[in-house]
């Protein structure tokens, strides 16, 4: 009896191997900017676009983005102040540090109009929900957080 040959291993098993860690493979590559850049992108964050939006976002951003969009869509607007106190921030200056830098990055990145309204405002920066848009971004936000754990 001889041993089998890598190749005759590969053969036998390679089939079941794969269909076992597909769902794995699959997740990893919804998470590269290729495979992103393939979904049709909504400038009204439609779901997909808020679940894509989402993805590069490191975790502390996220769970500071969930109570940002989550006082956009409950109250319809937020200042700087009440931003820092709801994020735990230092100061308002510290609000682009925490937050609002890697959201505006991120929708640069896919061609998109930052999720929120900014108005002029000469004493402090407000951001409103732009068209219910904030509830779409909660909900996603949501999943993207049960996704990861966090």
């Amino acid at each position: 009896m001889s041993a089998l040959t890598i190749d005759e291993v590969a053969k036998q098993i390679g089939p079941e191997v794969a269909r076992a860690f597909a769902p794995y493979f699959l997740e990893e590559l919804r998470r590269t900017p290729e495979f992103q850049s393939r979904r049709p992108l909504s400038s009204d964050y439609d779901p997909g676009t808020c679940a894509t939006y989402l993805t590069q976002l490191g975790d502390d951003v996220v769970i500071r983005s969930d109570k940002f969009f989550a006082a956009l869509a409950r109250d319809g607007e937020i200042d700087s102040v009440a931003l820092t106190k709801l994020i735990g921030a230092k100061s308002p200056k510290a609000l682009s540090g925490n937050l609002t830098s890697a959201l505006k990055k991120r929708a640069r990145s896919l061609g998109l109009e930052r999720p929120w309204d900014e108005p002029p405002n000469v004493h402090r920066t407000i951001w409103r929900d732009r068209s219910g848009l904030a509830l779409r971004m909660s909900e996603a936000i949501k999943a993207e957080r049960q996704k990861r754990g966090i």
